[in-house]
């Protein structure tokens, strides 16, 4: 499934759609895998944006606020991340997208 959108504001990217990122990381990790370091860029790219071309730069927005909220930590590789304990509180408390399963 894809979905097209545009977005102009920033700020809407990134309480919006880090949402949508919360949801895809923890179904590509898995319940077991909860902590483990991801690649943003692979998460971001699993949402299907495809109206969105600079999908590292739009990963690399998200990441950045959900960094700054606390929700995500860096690793040691360029562009992965791993929950925080907060963050996953945070992801436990969101109710599901329908179109990620």
């Amino acid at each position: 499934m894809s979905i097209n959108v545009t977005v102009k504001d920033a700020d809407w990217d990134a309480k919006v759609m880090s949402e949508f990122f919360v949801q895809m990381m923890h179904k590509q990790l898995g319940q077991e895998n909860e902590r483990k370091c991801i690649n943003a860029v692979r998460v971001f790219k699993a949402l299907k944006f495809n109206a969105i071309e600079d999908k590292v730069g739009y990963s690399r927005l998200i990441t950045e606020h959900l960094t700054m909220k606390g929700y995500l930590e860096p690793c040691q590789k360029e562009d992965e991340f791993q929950f925080t304990e907060q963050g996953l509180r945070y992801f436990r408390t969101m109710r599901p997208v329908s179109w990620i399963k």
